[in-house]
């Protein structure tokens, strides 16, 4: 782009279902921006929907350089040289309902470097913005937002908010932590960012590491980091790096991700520092390095023996941001198994059942501690309705990989799902044959089920578009089971918009911005909405619950 680029989403954040396998940059709230060709090369794909999904509009351009390929997506046209743009609506026309790739006679069309090649635009999900992304021979995706491929201009430095330890078997403490952590202290005089724990942290068994990171980039938001490393006593165990996902690992989030991103500002990124179990068969890319998998032993230090673990971590250009941390060997709770008496042995599968609630293991592959009590007092939850008992499971296994079911027995599936004691949910899957939902438990805590009782909640629009109002954003949120996007109850002047004509006006919601998105460009079937006025426009909206919102109310001018 001819202006420069801010970012709004980097390469591989976690989009709640895949990894992000471009970068989004801004386009200030505005179409039309010329975007140009990266290399010299040739026009490849122009790919597709009428009713705007997905990308809405895209265009492939392959590069002489390495065989390498790039899409803009989300664009508003392309090209008029070729007769491009005139071929693009004929097939917009023509596709009906469904996804369209119209594939270029290889070469045929060739681009220069610098070249106009097609316009930002909002088709598809989301506001104005461009999303670019970068494939290689294998169509494999590349970091785009890296000096190599855009141009990079970000003084600051990533950010570390706090680190985690977590200890296999470890017992949920009296405020409900699951692991130890520590909120870090900047050092004053560093020249480069370095935090420090003010205080060891006690360690037992296997530990594994995670960090709550993001990287103060020329963005919008905050994004994610490009890299991460571990050191033990100066010795390296464990990195990766973000700069290629393979088609097969977009789908892979849990390998790189811990907690997600937190919805609000600022954004902070939890990160697995060590491979999982179900990752050891086919390793991502983007970890470089893994001794012992990344995991911590600390079976052969003398208790009260202190090591200094550091992180590194980086961002695109090679900054670094420092952070040290002191582990210092404790025996006992609540670090450790032992804390709790082994009363399963390894071998053997084992249950565990009190009224309407079951626990099974499957084949222990070591000695474990498993006991099911009733709570009697539960924190309550405003937005969940408890329909049931509470039960206090302890499980303790001493081999990580050990993990337990839990079944809640329910005769027809009446509620939303299995929440614990801090109202997070741990399951909404439901068996039919043993009449239970049932959700997977690696450590001790507190399980019932629960009904949402909240209704979905919405604050005032963010209107987007110069001027005229091309896209209202409505936020709407809901804490329970969910926005259930089928289920918005329009009116236009007071006349109920039928499912079509919704579908038809490409009103749909977007989970990851958590937004409802209404064009005011009406494709629907009545004439009763007259272009260029102002009309009366309401709705509600429920979520999976079946909670309905209060009505939303609001002015809009239809576009011309």
């Amino acid at each position: 782009m001819p202006i420069n680029p801010m970012v709004s989403s980097g390469f591989g954040e976690n989009r709640s279902a895949n990894l992000h396998t471009g970068t989004d940059f801004r386009t200030y709230a505005v179409n039309g921006i010329p975007l140009l060709a990266a290399e010299d090369g040739y026009l490849d794909v122009i790919h597709g929907h009428p009713f705007d999904y997905g990308f809405g509009l895209a265009l492939y351009v392959r590069y002489y350089y390495r065989n390498y390929r790039s899409v803009y997506g989300h664009i508003d046209d392309v090209m008029s040289r070729y007769h491009l743009n005139s071929a693009w609506r004929l097939y917009n026309l023509m596709a009906v309902d469904r996804y369209y790739s119209i594939k270029m006679p290889s070469r045929s069309m060739p681009v220069e470097k610098g070249q106009i090649v097609a316009y930002s635009g909002e088709r598809g999900i989301g506001p104005e913005h461009l999303h670019y992304e970068l494939r290689d021979e294998n169509d494999d995706y590349l970091n785009s937002y890296h000096p190599d491929h855009v141009p990079v201009i970000k003084p600051e430095y990533p950010f570390i908010k706090s680190i985690h330890l977590l200890t296999p078997g470890r017992i949920m403490g009296n405020a409900g932590s699951p692991e130890s952590s520590c909120l870090l202290k900047k050092r004053s005089l560093a020249v480069n960012p370095v935090y420090d724990c003010p205080h060891p942290l006690p360690v037992d068994g296997n530990v594994m590491l995670k960090a709550r990171v993001n990287d103060h980039a020329n963005a919008v938001n905050d994004i994610s980091v490009y890299g991460i490393s571990v050191f033990l006593d100066g010795e390296k165990i464990f990195a990766f790096r973000m700069d290629k996902i393979r088609q097969s690992e977009k789908g892979r989030l849990h390998s790189l991700y811990d907690m997600g991103k937190t919805y609000g500002w600022p954004y902070y990124y939890g990160y697995n520092l060590f491979i999982r179990p179900q990752d050891k068969k086919s390793i991502p890319s983007w970890i470089k390095t893994a001794k012992n998998d990344g995991i911590l032993n600390t079976d052969t230090w003398a208790e009260g023996e202190e090591h200094e673990l550091r992180l590194d971590v980086e961002d695109v250009e090679g900054k670094i941001t420092e952070a040290h941390i002191r582990l210092k060997k404790a025996i006992g709770r609540p670090y450790h198994p032992a804390a709790l008496a082994i009363n399963r042995e390894a071998g053997k599968t084992h249950t565990e059942k009190r009224n309407d609630m079951e626990v099974t293991t499957g084949i222990l592959a070591g000695d474990a501690h498993l006991s099911l009590e009733e709570r009697k007092k539960v924190k309550p939850v405003w937005y969940l309705k408890r329909t049931s008992r509470a039960y206090l499971i302890r499980f303790a296994p001493s081999n990580w990989n050990d993990n337990a079911t839990g079944y809640f027995y329910a005769p027809y599936r009446a509620s939303v799902g299995i929440y614990n004691q801090h109202g997070r949910m741990i399951s909404s899957k439901y068996d039919k044959g043993k009449k239970a939902y049932y959700g997977t438990l690696s450590y001790s805590d507190v399980w019932y089920l629960a009904a949402d009782s909240a209704p979905p909640s919405f604050s005032f629009p963010v209107i987007n578009g110069p001027l005229k109002q091309e896209m209202v954003i409505i936020p709407v949120t809901d804490f329970g089971s969910g926005i259930n996007p089928h289920s918005v109850q329009m009116s236009v002047d007071g006349i109920l918009l039928s499912q079509s004509d919704v579908s038809r006006w490409n009103i749909r919601y977007d989970y990851d911005r958590r937004s409802l998105y209404i064009p005011t460009g009406f494709h629907g079937s009545r004439d009763t909405f007259q272009k260029g006025k102002d009309h009366f426009l309401s709705f509600t909206i429920r979520d999976y619950a079946g909670n309905q919102s209060r009505r939303w109310e609001g002015i809009i001018q239809l576009k011309e």
